[in-house]
């Protein structure tokens, strides 16, 4: 154990190893090997053996019900770890079952300022956060914090904090708050750097959402720094079949990504989603995120074929794996409804995009950002520049209120505008949204980044550059 708290996930496998096969051979040890496995399971995890960590999990349940009964403590342990295995082996309704029963019995047996409720309390809310239960999620999360007597920017950190911190600021990236998510994953981290150390592998594990802040802030280069950083921190620090080095490339293809350099980020996207397959088998959730991200570095690269074949694959595992009103199937559907837009297939793109602007506004708040990309792409399919202008100027609204005037998703969307107005015959609001598209692409993308190159052209086509 500790190897593990240290990060040495070989040493400790080892051991854990060696302890199971002893207490097996132990007449009557079988709680001290329901330890053993139930700890065993964890390292299983953190090495990429999802399968084996579960069957031990459910080895170690079966034992403890058996002899202390099916409301103590230690069974609630097991519970937890089962459910966070949501989405690799254990399905989403299973995972709640498991989550629910484990903090019901924590209610009954916590005293006051009992850590471990606040975790089962923490890992139900977790499960909403991730399947886009947002209200019940946000609810749990300020039940937590009040039992742990902080609040998100409380300095002192305990044991512990770093994860229900990341847990807390996770929700609120998928709720599209970026600035708060940085700032509350920016006290996780800190919390991890004073209880394990500055180099800890857990620290870089936490550096996620600051990536995608970053990104989300235009800050490119700093973000791919960091991310190429990451990637090389886990590498050193986890077994090469370790999910977490997938999810490192899986982030920094993402910077890459938005940064136009997509062979790159397309060799990453697609080792990670071969780790994430041998991981995880084909129905996990990982591996659609992975076959939709390589939809788009595809898209970028002008291959619309191969990029619808990756959205079907999104859109085929999502539904199953998540449900079929979860946003992220909405995100797959905008990103089929592309492909077959740049295919000029509009008849059947048309529906899709329609399909996913009526889901994610039904899931997620009104102006999450996520449905400023399908209101843009709504706009580029409509028949005629005046039915695309409102679809343009809500996006470009969601995109300023959230992530300011100079991110360059916003300078897009003032660009994709200024055209729509330019065909109208309004040059007046038409040329400063295009010539500040420029500007801001130029200086956050570069001269030769695709987006910038394609808001130039339509600036040219208003301001025509002296001969």
């Amino acid at each position: 154990m500790v190897y593990r708290n240290l990060g040495s996930y070989p040493q400790a496998a080892q051991l854990l190893g060696e302890a199971v096969q002893d207490r097996e051979r132990i007449p009557g040890g079988e709680l001290d090997l329901a330890d053993s496995l139930y700890e065993l399971s964890a390292i299983d995890s953190d090495t990429g053996k999802a399968d084996l960590g579960v069957a031990r999990l459910r080895r170690a349940l079966a034992i403890r019900t058996r002899l202390l009964g099916p409301d103590d403590p230690a069974v609630a342990d097991v519970l937890e770890v089962l459910a966070s295995h949501v989405g690799y082996n254990i399905p989403v309704p299973e995972a709640e079952d498991a989550n629910r029963r484990a903090l019901e019995i924590r209610r009954r047996h916590a005293a006051v300022g009992d850590l471990r409720l606040v975790g089962s309390i923490a890992g139900l809310a977790d499960l909403y956060s991730l399947t886009a239960r947002y209200g019940e999620s946000d609810a749990l999360f300020r039940e937590a914090m009040a039992l742990r007597g902080r609040s998100p920017d409380d300095a002192h950190c305990e044991p512990g904090d770093e994860v229900l911190l990341s847990d807390l600021a996770t929700l609120r990236w998928r709720e599209g708050y970026y600035a708060e998510a940085e700032r509350i994953n920016d006290g996780a981290i800190a919390c991890a750097q004073k209880t394990l150390g500055p180099d800890h592998p857990t620290v870089w594990d936490l550096m996620i959402i600051r990536i995608r802040a970053w990104c989300e802030q235009g800050r490119y280069a700093d973000a791919e720094a960091l991310a190429r950083e990451s990637l090389l921190r886990r590498t050193a620090a986890h077994t090469d079949r370790s999910p977490v080095v997938d999810n490192a490339q899986f982030h920094l293809a993402h910077v890459l990504y938005e940064r136009g350099k997509l062979v790159e980020a397309e060799a990453l996207e697609r080792a990670a989603l071969t780790r994430r397959e041998h991981a995880w088998t084909r129905m996990h959730d990982s591996v659609a995120a992975s076959a939709k991200a390589l939809g788009d570095t595809q898209l970028a690269s002008g291959d619309a074929r191969a990029a619808e074949a990756d959205y079907r694959e999104a859109l085929e595992i999502w539904p199953q794996v998540m449900g079929a009103d979860h946003p992220y199937v909405a995100e797959a559907m905008r990103g089929l409804a592309d492909a077959l837009r740049a295919q000029n297939r509009l008849v059947e793109a048309r529906p899709l995009v329609e399909r996913a602007l009526e889901l994610q506004r039904r899931r997620l708040r009104p102006l999450h950002p996520a449905i400023a990309a399908t209101l843009v792409l709504r706009g580029a399919l409509a028949d005629a520049p005046a039915a695309a202008e409102p679809s343009l100027r809500e996006a470009l609204a969601i995109w300023r209120a959230a992530l300011g005037r100079d991110h360059p998703y916003t300078a897009r969307a003032e660009s994709l505008l200024g055209e729509c107005l330019l065909r109208q015959r309004e040059p007046a609001e038409a040329l400063p949204l295009l010539r500040h598209g420029v500007e801001v692409l130029r200086a956050r993308l570069g001269d030769d980044h695709e987006d910038t190159r394609s808001a130039r052209r339509r600036l040219e086509v208003a301001e025509p550059p002296p001969l």
